[in-house]
């Protein structure tokens, strides 16, 4: 039942019902009064904290997550701690505590070891990703987004997008934006997250799409060159790196240093991906 309480409170506040979370929260805590564990305890503040972001307020937002870890990063709960890493980034980068998340985010991460549960590891690629701000920022965002392996998990892996579509959108790489944006945008309307809904739609203003964001699925294919679209349409049409390498004169190397390079932009993590964006663009 405690569970299910716990539960509540996190899902009304990622379909933006805010008030209905706040109510979530207060019978929860009378519920289990001052005879909480951790685990109970850490889930029940990330609910206040996630309450927070879907109402933009970051700033409340951090002082919640904060709650979760104490001064050297130690969560409070092993677990549940571990997997508001995100959330804890997100807002400390878009409150004014960035200096102070951004050492916290590492100290984070190197606990959680060279070789953290597959869920752990993305979401500690998107929470570098939000507080990095070298070159390597890009590296875990796409690590955060195209590791297969992140599919099932399709809440964290549209935000994962949403923040790389943010930070493209920044570095003036607007067509790749749009892509990644429209990508979590699909997911966000799906799954009813209207808050994030909200926020990746302004991006997509941002990044200059003025009528449906359904309309921007092929702008990522406008953005390849001659050469990139040729090795995109053979690769969506069954044939292998060597196959396309001997028709272009090319190594099989080369043909999988232009998809790698390709998928960021178009959006996608496999292969069998290019058929159905080929698919939908216009001839």
């Amino acid at each position: 039942m405690l569970k299910v309480m716990l539960c509540v409170p996190h899902l009304l506040a990622c379909v933006g019902d805010t008030d209905g979370a706040d109510a979530a929260v207060g019978a929860t805590s009378r519920v289990i009064a001052d005879s909480s564990g951790s685990a109970t305890r850490a889930a029940l503040t990330w609910a206040i904290g996630r309450n927070a972001l879907a109402r933009s307020e970051f700033e409340t937002a951090y002082r919640a997550f904060r709650q979760m870890f104490d001064s050297d990063g130690e969560p409070i709960h092993f677990v549940v701690s571990h997997r508001a890493i995100a959330d804890l980034a997100w807002a400390g980068a878009r409150s004014s505590h960035i200096d102070e998340v951004r050492p916290l985010v590492a100290s984070i991460g190197r606990q959680l070891g060279s070789n953290p549960p597959v869920r752990l590891r993305l979401l500690r690629h998107q929470a570098l990703a939000l507080t990095t701000t070298t070159h390597l920022a890009e590296r875990h965002h796409r690590l955060a987004v195209f590791d297969p392996a992140g599919d099932q998990w399709p809440m964290e892996r549209a935000r994962a997008r949403l923040h790389y579509g943010e930070w493209l959108r920044r570095v003036r790489r607007p067509a790749e934006a749009r892509t990644q944006l429209t990508a979590a945008l699909e997911v966000f309307d799906r799954l009813g997250a209207a808050p994030y809904a909200q926020i990746a739609r302004a991006e997509l203003r941002a990044a200059g799409v003025t009528g449906s964001p359904g309309t921007t699925a092929v702008f990522g294919l406008d953005s390849l060159t001659a050469q990139e679209r040729q090795i995109v349409s053979m690769a969506a049409s069954g044939l292998t790196n060597p196959e396309i390498g001997q028709r272009l004169n090319l190594s099989p190397r080369t043909i999988a240093s232009h998809l790698y390079n390709v998928y960021p932009k178009l959006g996608v993590s496999r292969r069998h991906q290019l058929r159905d964006l080929l698919g939908d663009a216009p001839a």
